[in-house]
């Protein structure tokens, strides 16, 4: 069951601050956001209106068709050419009045005046929730709410999120598309036979090696992908170690989860991994597997064989 919810938009105060910080407020959004996972009970829009002005009119009645009741009294002019009008009593009465129906109360202004009515609906069991942007908040509102959010921080978090989003179906899309290439090989079926290669490592293992003529044989191929030590060679002879930058950095990650997989569902993998482990030490025992796995896949794509644990392990 949803938490009951009711969003109290002081439109005056916010309009400043959102025309202070340079942006826009999307009152739909703020309204969806606010209440999202909950059940909304009612809206309500705090604004004064000039009757001589058709947008202020135009504004009231796009209020009204995107779910909140608005609740406006005509202007005053003053001598020093300001106007106002002064909602904060109706904002207070209304969140009072509702309060007894309400889980949650959601308050969109930075007004400290509704500080100590904040706190009257929180001693009646009511969680106040605050909605503005810090720079014109007063730090007693934002002390007194259970929770305060800023509509920027939020706008970047949300942004995040729909990139994150679109750059997982982007993802999804290309991931289909090679998946597809890839089933037409006869080597894909072979690979995803193997004890601990499956969809994903099957796929990187066979994008990433390329094509196998490029490897004179197993060992060269091993090395590529990062499966033996690095060592420098000339005439023969060793004239150094490192270089582990050399080769495939995803086909060394394909092969060390191959190797783990392989423990875990491959007896004779597990075997051949302890012995190791007793000898040396799991890290080493675990990149033996992983050398052992990366020359049975050599094997399996150049002759087009099926896997033999016990040759690779025996």
């Amino acid at each position: 069951m949803g938490k009951n919810v009711a969003v109290f938009v002081d439109v005056a105060n916010i309009f400043y601050a959102a025309k202070a910080a340079g942006v826009d407020i999307d009152y739909v959004t703020l309204l969806k956001a606010a209440s999202a996972g909950r059940d909304l009970v009612r809206a309500y829009a705090y604004t004064g209106l000039d009757p001589d002005n058709e947008n202020q009119r135009n504004f009231h009645d796009f209020l009204r068709r995107s779910n909140y009741k608005v609740v406006s009294k005509d202007i005053r002019k003053y001598g020093d050419g300001k106007v106002k009008a002064n909602l904060d009593i109706e904002l207070v009465v209304d969140m009072m009045k509702t309060a007894r129906n309400l889980d949650i109360a959601i308050v969109v202004s930075g007004d400290g005046d509704f500080a100590p009515a904040i706190r009257a609906v929180q001693e009646q069991g009511v969680r106040v929730e605050v909605i503005s942007f810090r720079g014109n908040t007063s730090s007693d509102l934002i002390e007194v709410a259970d929770q305060f959010t800023d509509p920027l921080i939020a706008q970047a978090i949300t942004c995040g999120v729909n990139v994150a989003g679109a750059l997982k179906t982007e993802i999804t899309s290309l991931e289909k598309t090679i998946l597809a290439q890839a089933r037409q090989r006869p080597e894909y079926a072979l690979l995803e036979s193997i004890p601990g290669i499956g969809q994903t490592l099957a796929m990187t293992i066979l994008c990433e090696t390329g094509s196998l003529s490029r490897f004179p044989d197993a060992a060269h191929f091993c090395s590529y992908c990062r499966c033996v030590p690095s060592k420098h060679l000339s005439n023969g002879k060793v004239k150094g170690k490192g270089n582990t930058r050399n080769g495939n950095p995803y086909l060394s990650w394909a092969f060390i989860e191959t190797a783990h997989f392989a423990i875990r569902f491959e007896p004779l993998a597990k075997k051949y991994y302890e012995r190791k482990k007793a000898r040396t030490n799991p890290l080493v025992a675990l990149r033996a597997v992983a050398h052992k796995m990366a020359r049975a896949c050599f094997y399996v794509m150049r002759d087009q064989v099926p896997f033999q644990a016990m040759q690779a392990f025996g």
